[in-house]
């Protein structure tokens, strides 16, 4: 057994010879500069940028200067070992210190950045469906037109199986849509003519033609990449405070380095002490091999594992994941949310949600399909003409509901030739709705509530036809006055949107309150409040009195979300703590929204929530790894219990772990 240790030891002592030999010195010296300042140059033109030009010091400035201090201090050495043989043969350098560590670091960088990408898959994804080339109708001859050249009005064909290039609307007979990249909704749309077809929606039935509304920039799809790119950029609270830290920590590493290198260089053995102790004697001998000491340069070995503990100190450090944590949960919570049919417009968002314990709705457009039926009209139908006129550039349900069922049923290019109005005199006035006045003569179009509150002249017919109305159905009027005398009602039914009742159950049991607050009369919310459980019903109010009815939920001291959609609501969504918007609804309501319902679904108000509190959930948790690593990992190497290498890879692995925690929240399903 002694000959086996003597022959060991003697190999060793061998190979020591070899690898601290100046000849083998100057091979590793040229070696370590071209991996260091060759391949690696970027993390040394980066951390230059970090300190002199953005004035925050980072990731790089830390790998810069440790692998620069390590090759400075072996190239020092290297000299000595030429020149003083003798007193310094058994000190070990540390070129491949510095050259792994850069080594270490690119892999990782390229792992990280693989990983990050398979993350934003879902981004790229949707970048991929808007496609470079399509192909214009024009004179009944298909031409391959990039799409940025495609204007308003041009026609497209689009095959079977095609993506549709643009938000258009159909031009043939009937198709069948695929919109589930947009909504998340897995069963295809049957679109009839004139129906709207969003940009990135494919068509599943056969060739079709259609007509471009919308130019690239405006149409849907680049709007929602626009937007994820653009949430990607902003910062929630949490991300803040991490970053307030990681400004503060590269700093607080430094000095923590510095304490080291001079703890070990005034109070030295402290390897010794720990090691010997634990039997880790491998990692005394990485700055001295021989244990050797050179005559008269006894604090040299002190300056080397003062210098090797600084090293580590600064490598074991990584800010990294404290950078990754954040983006990367806010960057896969928005992609999930999307490929459901939710558009977070505001990052505040994913903060907001945790705290709702209040959500208000608007009924039509909202909890209705705003798809209207008309039912019946009464009173003076010579004047169906005039609403017409009046209502066509509305962009109220009731009015487009209105406008298209009068298209259909007459002839709209012969409407009230008797009559001229002028488009700039036509006012659509929140709370009370379209107004005209011009010489004396005053129409307007108002709800039947307003007219009876502001006691309009009804007609005896008129006045018993409307009481002749069931009590079972969800209607709206459309009240046509002139000067205060009621010429024409049109009556119009509406329907439950899906999972309405099944939505309002949820929030319930989640012990969230649930109000309706609608400017409909009193007939309708009844017929609500039969087939949904609210915990309580507002009904004929205005524009200004549902704020200050959310003003009132807000004093009992709940945090509340409103959902609506259209311009009446914007008073409300503006009183609101989380404005949730209907993608139906005006572009002023989804200007200032939190949240955009693309699938025009209320269940997917309580997705919302469940998406934003499991992001928040995840965000916490990386961020809580990335400081309990930081944590962890520093005393360590403060203490000399990890060497420089190793340190690399440990650095490396904290932020690939955080990314690989990322790839497992991004195929999580959330229920």
């Amino acid at each position: 057994m002694v000959a086996v240790y003597q022959k060991t030891d003697a190999v060793s002592v061998n190979i020591d010879n070899v690898l601290n030999s100046a000849y083998m010195q100057i091979i590793m010296c040229i070696a370590a500069f071209f991996v260091q300042f060759v391949f690696g140059v970027e993390y040394y033109t980066n951390s230059y940028k970090e300190i002199f030009k953005w004035k925050a010091l980072g990731m790089n400035t830390l790998i810069a200067s440790s692998t620069l201090i390590s090759f400075i201090y072996s190239f020092v050495l290297m000299f000595l070992k030429i020149f003083h043989p003798h007193q310094f043969h058994h000190y070990h350098s540390m070129f491949e210190s510095g050259a792994t560590i850069i080594m270490v670091s690119m892999i990782g960088d390229l792992i990280t950045e693989s990983i990050r990408k398979k993350a934003n898959s879902d981004f790229n994804d949707l970048e991929t469906f808007i496609d470079q080339y399509v192909f214009v109708l024009k004179d009944n001859i298909l031409i391959k037109t990039n799409i940025k050249d495609v204007k308003i009005g041009d026609l497209i064909s689009v095959p079977k199986g095609g993506k549709i290039p643009l938000d258009s609307k159909l031009i043939s007979n009937n198709s069948l849509i695929n919109e589930s990249i947009l909504t998340g909704e897995s069963r295809p749309v049957i679109k009839n003519k004139n129906d709207v077809l969003m940009s990135g929606s494919i068509n599943i039935g056969e060739a079709i033609n259609i007509e471009v509304t919308k130019l690239l920039k405006d149409s849907y799809l680049n709007q929602i990449i626009d937007k994820l790119e653009d949430i990607q950029g902003q910062k929630v609270k949490l991300q803040k405070v991490a970053d307030k830290i990681s400004k503060h920590f590269i700093w607080v590493i430094f000095f923590l380095s510095i304490i080291g290198f001079l703890v070990q260089f005034f109070f030295g053995g402290v390897f010794h002490n720990w090691y010997s102790n634990l039997d880790l004697n491998y990692l005394i001998t990485w700055t001295n091999p021989s244990g050797q000491v050179a005559n008269g340069f006894v604090s040299f070995e002190q300056i080397a594992q003062s210098i090797y503990l600084f090293i580590t100190v600064l490598i074991i450090a990584c800010p990294c994941a404290l950078g990754l944590a954040a983006p990367l949960a806010i960057a896969i919570g928005s992609s999930k949310a999307a490929k459901q049919g939710i558009l977070i417009n505001n990052i505040d968002a994913f903060e907001k949600m945790k705290y709702v314990d209040a959500i208000c709705f608007d009924k039509t457009g909202t909890l209705t399909t705003g798809n209207f039926v008309i039912e019946k009209t009464i009173g003076d139908l010579n004047s169906l003409n005039i609403i017409y006129e009046l209502e066509k550039k509305s962009l109220h349900p009731l009015a487009k509901s209105y406008v298209s069922w009068f298209q259909k049923n007459h002839d709209s290019n012969k409407s009230n030739k008797s009559k001229e109005f002028k488009e700039d005199l036509i006012k659509e006035i929140a709370g009370i709705g379209i107004v005209y006045k011009e010489n004396k003569d005053e129409y307007k179009i108002t709800s039947l509530h307003y007219a009876q509150n502001n006691k309009f002249k009804f007609s005896n017919e008129i006045l018993d036809n409307i009481k002749t109305l069931e009590d079972d159905k969800l209607y709206s009027h459309i009240v046509l006055s002139k000067n205060n005398v009621v010429l024409t009602i049109v009556v119009l039914s509406d329907e439950l949107r899906e999972n309405v009742v099944r939505s309002i159950e949820l929030f319930n049991k989640l012990k969230i309150k649930t109000y309706l607050i609608t400017g409909d009369n009193q007939k309708a919310t009844s017929y609500l409040s039969k087939h949904i459980k609210f915990t309580k019903v507002y009904s004929q109010v205005s524009p200004d009195q549902k704020a200050d009815i959310i003003k009132e939920i807000k004093a009992s001291k709940s945090f509340v979300a409103y959902v609506g959609d259209g311009i009446n609501d914007v008073l409300a969504l503006e009183q609101s703590d989380l404005k949730i918007v209907m993608n139906e609804g005006s572009e002023i309501t989804k200007s200032i929204s939190d949240v955009i319902l693309v699938k025009n679904d209320i269940y997917n108000v309580y997705k919302s929530i469940k998406i934003t509190l499991e992001t928040r959930k995840f965000l916490i948790f990386n961020l809580m790894w990335a400081f309990g690593y930081n944590i962890i990992t520093i005393p360590l190497a403060i203490f000399g219990f990890i060497n420089p290498i190793l340190a690399a890879i440990i650095m490396a692995f904290s932020s690939i772990s955080v990314l690989v925690n990322s790839l497992l929240f991004k195929i999580k399903k959330i229920k």
